[in-house]
């Protein structure tokens, strides 16, 4: 009778390791129950091709498992770049510092990286060239621009922009007008009781 050995399954690009004990394992398994071993080899094939079809099969189930295994962990992760950068337009080449252009094309090598593009008065930076442009796919990356910082001048606005609303929400709730002293702008209480001007109390 014949049976599957280790290196019949190499010498079909198995690769060393614990799926090729448990190809050969369920292969022999297989040829025991009456099944030639050509056929054995390809349904062992058919596992390796697309393991998730076979995660209920009670033979080739553990199989199935270890194959996914190996593939996610042979899967490009989060923190591999691009073997090349992707493509993206450029402004004004000849004005634009080669290093900044260094920096464009490392930032293009991102997984996360949509597209981008450079502009006429771009230079050097950190990380990211300043007047470099870059879209990236549900992250955010805060890269800094000379001596301040862009992400930190954001929540520096909208940090401004809620305690605006929180001052004005405390004076609406104090002043005899309510809300609509703040219609116009201003506080209507306190233009009628402002003096003229030029009067001093």
């Amino acid at each position: 009778m014949d049976i599957i050995t280790g290196k019949i399954l190499k010498l079909n690009n198995w690769e060393d390791g614990k799926s090729i004990g448990l190809a050969k394992e369920a292969g022999n398994k297989m040829i025991a129950s009456g099944m030639e071993r050509e056929a054995a080899l390809a349904a062992l094939e058919a596992v390796r091709t697309n393991p998730g079809n076979f995660l209920a099969d009670t033979l080739l189930s553990n199989l199935a498992r270890e194959i996914l295994r190996k593939n996610k962990n042979n899967e490009p992760t989060e923190d591999t770049l691009l073997e090349s950068p992707l493509p993206f337009p450029i402004w004004g080449t000849d004005n634009i510092d080669p290093e900044a252009i260094k920096q464009m094309e490392n930032a293009m090598r991102l997984p996360v990286t949509v597209t981008g593009a450079l502009m006429p008065d771009a230079h050097v930076g950190y990380g990211l060239p300043i007047g470099g442009v870059l879209a990236t796919e549900n992250v955010v990356i805060p890269l800094r621009c000379r001596r301040g910082h862009c992400l930190p001048h954001a929540i520096i606005a909208i940090r401004s922009l809620a305690d605006s609303h929180r001052t004005e929400e405390r004076h609406v709730r104090k002043c005899s007008y309510g809300r609509n002293c703040l219609r116009y702008g201003r506080c209507l209480e306190r233009q009628q009781t402002r003096p003229a001007s030029g009067v001093r109390r």
